[in-house]
């Protein structure tokens, strides 16, 4: 049911696997806590950010009661990313970055350990988390304007997904494309253009050039030559479209955690000097605003 995204249902199993879990193996179990992870991500798909949050807390406060084997400690990093993935969505991008930079300690940890305790593929597992943490790093840097420290995440974590990977992966794409934003936010309109016609190859390669995937990105490619709209004009409606304004909390506000609302409806940004919709909105449609929650 998770996968088919028929959330309300897979959230009614997973509730019963934590009770379950939790009587007959005890809370600090592993198997208790990734059920209680997966009760997270189904709240998180349904926008229920305050009951993702207080499962992913209790999460974390068993898994670190019984954080021995390197499997515990992978368990621990990927419920920080997936807090941090959430502080973001509730507009707290230096909460998320904390989080984010948590689970790059505990993971590189796992990682030199697994040189010695683990096998290859566990390695391979460990990087590609890693890089996955890195690439939310640098959209988290990108989004709070830190151009130059967003780049450098965003390019190392592409290093590792390109080995790691193969082919017009979503993750692959997701990270290139924050990647070419970031340096088109920068002012290097050469790499933005470079990145995207590099997306525009796989796309095509994987997707076949008539696919609508490669229509997107070969808007990009327009909006980055200056087509369409100046180029000054793009690049001040992409800050607009990056920046986190307040908005306002729904009556569910028991919690303490501020949902950022409907993320489409923030995106219509008007032109200056034109009284019309900005394009930068359907030319960057495709660019992933929610990070990588596992």
């Amino acid at each position: 049911y998770l996968l088919k995204g028929e959330y309300d249902e897979a959230l009614s199993f997973f509730a019963r696997a934590v009770e379950n879990r939790r009587a007959h193996v005890g809370e600090d179990h592993p198997d208790h806590v990734s059920s209680l992870v997966k009760v997270a991500v189904c709240r998180y798909a349904l926008n229920e950010f305050a009951e993702a949050h207080a499962r992913l807390e209790e999460a974390l406060i068993y898994a670190k009661r019984s954080c021995f084997t390197l499997e515990d400690r992978i368990q621990m990093a990927e419920i920080l990313n997936n807090l941090g993935c959430l502080a973001y969505m509730c507009g707290q991008p230096v909460a998320a970055n904390s989080f984010y930079r948590d689970s790059m300690d505990i993971q590189f940890g796992a990682l030199s350990d697994s040189l010695y305790r683990g096998n290859p593929m566990i390695g391979q597992s460990i990087s590609l988390n890693i890089s996955i943490t890195r690439a939310n790093i640098g959209f988290i840097k990108l989004v709070t304007k830190e151009l130059s420290v967003s780049i450098t995440a965003l390019e190392n974590a592409l290093m590792e997904q390109q080995i790691l990977l193969r082919g017009a992966h979503d993750t692959i794409i997701a990270t290139m494309d924050h990647l070419a934003v970031a340096n088109l936010l920068y002012g290097d309109q050469e790499k933005a253009a470079l990145m995207f016609r590099r997306i525009l190859d796989l796309q095509q390669k994987e997707y076949g050039p008539h696919d609508r995937r490669c229509f997107v990105t070969m808007d990009k490619i327009k909006l980055v030559q200056g087509q369409g709209a100046k180029y000054e004009e793009a690049i001040e409606g992409l800050r607009k479209t990056f920046s986190m304004p307040e908005v306002s909390v729904p009556t569910n506000e028991s919690s303490g955690v501020r949902p950022k609302g409907d993320q489409q409806s923030r995106n219509n940004v008007v032109l200056k000097g034109k009284n019309q919709k900005n394009k930068v909105l359907k030319v960057l449609n495709s660019i992933r605003k929610k990070n990588y929650c596992r």
